[in-house]
């Protein structure tokens, strides 16, 4: 189940958003801290690039 929730997030989003994702994901084995550490990557990343 959390591996799926993981993948669905990962297709959604940027390589770098992935990339963090899985990392927490993976480390702490909570998913739930994975995919908001993963929106917040995300945001900071849209942000960056309008900020530019």
């Amino acid at each position: 189940m959390s591996s799926l929730v993981v993948l669905r997030f990962i297709r959604g989003h940027g390589m770098g958003a992935a990339l963090v994702t899985r990392l927490v994901a993976v480390k702490t084995h909570n998913v739930l801290l994975a995919v908001v550490v993963g929106w917040i990557s995300v945001l900071g990343l849209r942000w960056l690039q309008e900020n530019r």
